[in-house]
C-alpha cells in the first residue's frame, strides 16, 4: 500500500552555506558571427536578436534602467540583460554599481523591471574566450604535472619537504633521506623541462601557423634550464647545464653558417676565413669541444705544416688544449681547472711570440687562445649577449658557484639586457635569488608552470633564505608564513582555473583535496553539481568526491541533476533511481506520474529496462516500489489480452486516493470494449456506477480537473492509432468514440443501464 505521505529528508552539512550563491542558468550556445570593433579593435559577439531597431522606444533609459551583464562562475558563459534599481531616477543614476551583484540575475535583477516593459525584455547570451588551453597535448601535460607533484601537494608536504628531516634522528639516516628528497626535487624539475619540450614539439606539429604558444614554451624552458643549473644541479653538472641554458636560449652557430661549412669541399676548410673567425670560435665558446675538434680534423689544417709551421703548431696545441677541457671534472674540482688554465695561459704567451704567414687566421687563433685563457677584453669582444659573456666567464675564468653574482654583474655592465624578452629578466631574478619576482613573472607566461615552480622552490627551502633577506628585521617566522600563504593562494587559483574546464576539472579537484584546502568543501559543493557528467565513471567519480569530503547535500544535488538529464533522454528507470537516492520523493512521484501518463496515452513504455525491472520485481528501493505501484497496475491491465479485464486491479487503480483525477477519463475508456460482451457481473456494474459518480462529482466541483480531463481525453483519442493493438478488446480499435470526457460518462451510463436491463430480463 502506498504511504499517505512522501517525505523528503534534508541532511544538514557544510554546503548549506553555499545555498545563498545562485548560479546563472545555462543558455543556448548559438551565437552570431565574431566581428572586430572599429574603435577598440577587440572581438565583438553579435547578439542573437540582431541589431536594435532604430525606431525602438528608449524611454526605459530615462526610467533608470540600463544594460547589465552577469558571468557564470563555473564556465565561460554569461548573459547581457536589462536591469534597474528600485526607485531609480535620472538624478541618482550615477550610483556606483555593486560588483557583488553579478549572480542570481533572474531573481534579484530582472524582477525590478517594470511590468509594462516586460514584453520588451531580451536576454543576450554571450561566451567568453577561455584563457585555458584545453588541447589534448596540453591536457596530458597538466595531468602529468599533477601526477608528478602529487606527493608534494598531499597535505601541503612541500612546506616541510626538506626541513622536517633536520630535527631528530640518526645522522646517517637523516643524510640519506635528505639526499633522496633532494634527488626527487631534481627529478621533478628535469621532468618538468622534458614535458615542456615534448609539449612544445607537439604544439609546433599540430599548429605550425601559430607559433605564439611554442615561443612561450621555449621561454619557459630557458628559465627552468637556468634554475636547474643554479639550484638543482649536481656538483659536476654546473658547466654543462650553463652551456645547455645558453645554447638553448640562443642557438649558435646559425643554420646558414653550418650549411656553408658542410657544403665546403672536404679538406679545404682551413683556407676559409669564416671557419676560423666564426665557426670554430662559436663551437669553442659555446662548449661544443668535441665538435670543434672534429671540425679541425676535417679542415685539412695539416697543409699548414709545410707552408706555415707556426700556425700548424698553434692549431695542434689549441686542439690538444680544448680536448683536455673536462666540464664535469672542472665543475667539481677547481684545482684541476686551474692547472688547465695555466696551460692555456702558457699557450697564450707562446702564441704571441709566433710568426704566421696566414696572418689573419693566426690572429683569430691567438684571439681564441686569449679568450679561453680568461683574458677579459678578449672574452668581451667575442660576445654579443650578456648571457654569452656570463658563460665564457664561468667556463674560462673560474667555474665556481660563488663567482656567479660577480659574473652576472659584469655581464650586465658590459651588455644591455633585452627586456622585450621576459625570460631574460626572469633569469636575472633567478641569478639574484629574487624568486618571488621570478614566480610572479612566470605566472604571466604560464600559471601551471609558475605554480609548480613555486612548489619546487618552497620544497627545496630556497624561499626561506629569500625571506631572511627581504624582511629587514621583521619576524622571520611570520615572513615565511606570509610567503607560504601566497603559494597556497597560487595553488588554489590554479585549481579554480582548472575547474572551469571539463577536461581539467578532475585535476583541479584533486589539487584542492590533496592540499587539504580549507575552502575545498565549499568550492566543490558549488562546482560539482555543475560538472558535466558524460559517463558512469564521471558520475561515480563525482559521488566519490562527495563521500570523501562528506557532502551529502551536494551528492543529492548531483543525483537530482543527473536524474533530470536521464529523464529527458528517456532513461526512466535510471532517472528514478537518481531521484530516489537523492531522497527527492516529490520528484520520484511526479516523474512516475509523467511516465504513467505517457503509458496511458501512448500505450507502451519507452524504457525497456523499467519494464524489465517491474516484471521481474527487482525494484528494491521502498520509495520506488511505492511510487511505481500505480504504474505496475496499469501495465498489468494494459497487457491483459482476452475477453475479461482484471476488474479488481482496475478498481484498485482508479480508486487510488493519489491518482490524479484527470486520468480517470482515459482509464474509463479501457472499459468500453467490454460492454455488451457479458463480461461484467451485476456487482461490477454497480461498482462502475459508483466510480462514475465519484468522478463526475470531481469534474463538476473542480474546474481544473474538468479542463485537464478534457485535455487528457482529447490527447488519448487523437493518439489512438499510435499505440493501438490488433486485439478486439482494445478501445483504440472502436470505430466510434464519445466526443469528450462528459460524453464518455454519459455513454458508459447508457451501456450500464442496457446491461442491467438485459440481466434482469435474463432472470
Amino acid at each position: 500500500m502506498i504511504e499517505n505521505h512522501l517525505s523528503n529528508t534534508k541532511a544538514d552539512d557544510g554546503d548549506l552555506d553555499m545555498e545563498e550563491i545562485a548560479l546563472p542558468a545555462k543558455y543556448s550556445k548559438t551565437y552570431g558571427n565574431v566581428i572586430i570593433g572599429d574603435g577598440t579593435k577587440l572581438p565583438i559577439k553579435e547578439a542573437l536578436h540582431g541589431e536594435v531597431d532604430t525606431e525602438s522606444n528608449f524611454n526605459w533609459l530615462k526610467e533608470g534602467r540600463h544594460l547589465d551583464m552577469a558571468a557564470d562562475k563555473t564556465g565561460n558563459n554569461g548573459i547581457v540583460y536589462v536591469s534597474a534599481t528600485p526607485d531609480t531616477s535620472v538624478a541618482n543614476n550615477d550610483k556606483k554599481y555593486d560588483q557583488t551583484e553579478t549572480t542570481d540575475i533572474i531573481d534579484k535583477k530582472a524582477d525590478r523591471i517594470e511590468t509594462k516593459d516586460n514584453e520588451d525584455t531580451k536576454l543576450y547570451p554571450l561566451e567568453f574566450v577561455s584563457s585555458e588551453d584545453t588541447s589534448p597535448d596540453r591536457i596530458r601535460f597538466v595531468t602529468g604535472l599533477y601526477n608528478d607533484f602529487e606527493d608534494l601537494l598531499k597535505n601541503s608536504a612541500f612546506k616541510t619537504y626538506i626541513s622536517d628531516t633536520n630535527d631528530f634522528g640518526v645522522p646517517s639516516l637523516m643524510k640519506t633521506e635528505r639526499k633522496e628528497r633532494t634527488d626527487r626535487l631534481k627529478w621533478l624539475l628535469t621532468n618538468l623541462i622534458k614535458s615542456l619540450k615534448e609539449l612544445m614539439s607537439s604544439t609546433i606539429k599540430s599548429d605550425a601557423q601559430n607559433d605564439s604558444k611554442a615561443v612561450k614554451y621555449e621561454e619557459l624552458i630557458n628559465i627552468l634550464n637556468l634554475l636547474h643549473a643554479t639550484k638543482f644541479s649536481e656538483p659536476d653538472e654546473s658547466i654543462i647545464l650553463f652551456q645547455m641554458w645558453v645554447n638553448r636560449a640562443d642557438i649558435q652557430p646559425d643554420d646558414q653558417l653550418v650549411s656553408d661549412m658542410e657544403n665546403a669541399s672536404h679538406g679545404t676548410l682551413y683556407k676559409n676565413m669564416n671557419f676560423w673567425s666564426k665557426y670554430l670560435k662559436t663551437m669553442i665558446f659555446r662548449g661544443y669541444f668535441a665538435q670543434a675538434i672534429s671540425a679541425i680534423d676535417e679542415s685539412g689544417y695539416e697543409n699548414f705544416e709545410q707552408t706555415d709551421p707556426d700556425l700548424y703548431a698553434l692549431v695542434k696545441h689549441l686542439k690538444s688544449l680544448i680536448a683536455s677541457y673536462d666540464p664535469m671534472k672542472f665543475s667539481q674540482y677547481l684545482k684541476a681547472f686551474m692547472a688547465w688554465k695555466q696551460r692555456a695561459a702558457n699557450l697564450r704567451e707562446a702564441a704571441i711570440k709566433l710568426t704566421f704567414k696566414n696572418v689573419e687566421i693566426g690572429s683569430q687563433l691567438v684571439d681564441i687562445v686569449a679568450s679561453i685563457s680568461g683574458v677579459d677584453s678578449a672574452l668581451r669582444k667575442n660576445c654579443g649577449r650578456w648571457y654569452e659573456y656570463f658563460l665564457l666567464e664561468y667556463m674560462f675564468e673560474m667555474p665556481s658557484m660563488k663567482k656567479i653574482s660577480e659574473y652576472v654583474d659584469k655581464a650586465q655592465k658590459s651588455f644591455s639586457v633585452d627586456t622585450v624578452y621576459s625570460w631574460e629578466t626572469i633569469c636575472l631574478n633567478i641569478f639574484s635569488e629574487q624568486y618571488l619576482k621570478a614566480i610572479s613573472a612566470l605566472e604571466t607566461l604560464d600559471r601551471s608552470v609558475s605554480t609548480y615552480t613555486a612548489i619546487l622552490l618552497s620544497a627545496s627551502g630556497l624561499l626561506k633564505s629569500y625571506s631572511n633577506i627581504s624582511l629587514h628585521g621583521k619576524d622571520i617566522k611570520s615572513g615565511e608564513e606570509e610567503i607560504q600563504t601566497s603559494i597556497d593562494q597560487m595553488i588554489e587559483d590554479l585549481a579554480l582555473s582548472y575547474l572551469s574546464s571539463k577536461e581539467l576539472f578532475s585535476t583541479g579537484t584533486g589539487i584542492l583535496i590533496l592540499t587539504d584546502d580549507s575552502k575545498a568543501r565549499k568550492i566543490l559543493s558549488e562546482m560539482l553539481p555543475n560538472y558535466k557528467i558524460e559517463s558512469n565513471d564521471d558520475f561515480e567519480w563525482c559521488l566519490s568526491i562527495c563521500a570523501k569530503l562528506m557532502l551529502p547535500m551536494t551528492a543529492k544535488q548531483i543525483y537530482n541533476t543527473q536524474g533530470e538529464i536521464l529523464l529527458d533522454n528517456g532513461y526512466e528507470y535510471e532517472s528514478l533511481c537518481c531521484f530516489s537516492e537523492a531522497g527527492n520523493t516529490k520528484k520520484v512521484v511526479s516523474s512516475v506520474w509523467q511516465i504513467f501518463e505517457n503509458l496511458l496515452l501512448g500505450g507502451n513504455l519507452v524504457d525497456t529496462l523499467l519494464n524489465e525491472k517491474i516484471d521481474k520485481d527487482e525494484i528494491d528501493s521502498p520509495i520506488l516500489r511505492q511510487a511505481l505501484s500505480p504504474l505496475a497496475l496499469l501495465r498489468n491491465i494494459l497487457s491483459t489480452e482476452g475477453k475479461t479485464i482484471p476488474f479488481e486491479r482496475f478498481v484498485e487503480l482508479i480508486q487510488f486516493r493519489y491518482l490524479p483525477a484527470h486520468y480517470k477519463a482515459v482509464l474509463l475508456l479501457l472499459l468500453l470494449p467490454y460492454f455488451n460482451t457479458n463480461t461484467f457481473s451485476l456487482d461490477q456494474l454497480i461498482k462502475i456506477i459508483e466510480i462514475l459518480n465519484v468522478y463526475e462529482k470531481q469534474v463538476n466541483d473542480d474546474t481544473q480537473c474538468a479542463e485537464l480531463s478534457g485535455q487528457s481525453y482529447d490527447v488519448a483519442v487523437s493518439r489512438k492509432d499510435v499505440g493501438a493493438s490488433k486485439g478486439t478488446y482494445d478501445w483504440r480499435n472502436l470505430e466510434k468514440l464519445p466526443s469528450d470526457s462528459m460524453a464518455l460518462i454519459l455513454e458508459i451510463r447508457k451501456l450500464i443501464a442496457f446491461e442491467i436491463s438485459f440481466k434482469f430480463l435474463e432472470e
